[in-house]
């Protein structure tokens, strides 16, 4: 890159270079343990029942999560202290009814479609996300939301495999 300094009416020529840092490597993301849960019932509920068997005190967000275009999800989060982590409850499905106009004057259609943030995972209905690599620090934390009445099943997904992670930042 060059730059041209007029002094006196003398024109001078400076050449400058320019670095380019070029990063790569995995530590650009933060490390994070992903869960799938099955369970029928709501998003406040399962936190409700998530806080009554461990330690946690998951709270919902003020501000719901936007999933764009979609709509927003609420959130329900944590910060472990002792454990140094940060636990974020979110819905996996978001229904959708989209009502469309037909060529007729009075045919319009509800059309309801289900859309899910980890579409690898249609059978779980909420994701708990943990902010933690090391899956010894949650392990008991894990084991105890597995024994909640209402969950039917709880898994951990293998986040290296996932195609869609950009929906998992709110």
């Amino acid at each position: 890159m060059y730059s041209f300094i007029f002094d006196r009416g003398f024109v001078q020529k400076k050449e400058y270079t320019m670095t380019v840092w070029n990063l790569e490597g995995d530590f650009l993301e933060d490390p994070y343990l992903l869960f799938g849960i099955r369970t029928t019932i709501e998003s406040f509920s399962i936190a409700f029942k998530i806080n009554a068997v461990t330690d946690l005190l998951l709270k919902r967000r003020n501000k719901d999560g936007e999933w764009k275009p979609h709509g927003s999800v609420p959130i329900y989060d944590f910060f472990d202290k002792k454990q140094q982590c940060n636990w974020t409850l979110f819905p996996n499905k978001l229904l959708v009814e989209k009502t469309s106009i037909g060529s007729d004057l009075f045919a319009s259609q509800i059309q309801t479609l289900w859309y899910f943030m980890v579409p690898e995972h249609k059978q779980a209905d909420y994701l708990l996300m943990v902010d933690s690599q090391e899956l010894s620090d949650v392990e008991g934390m894990i084991k105890a939301i597995q024994n909640v009445s209402d969950v039917v099943a709880m898994y951990r997904i293998d986040t290296e495999e996932l195609k869609t992670t950009n929906h998992l930042m709110f």
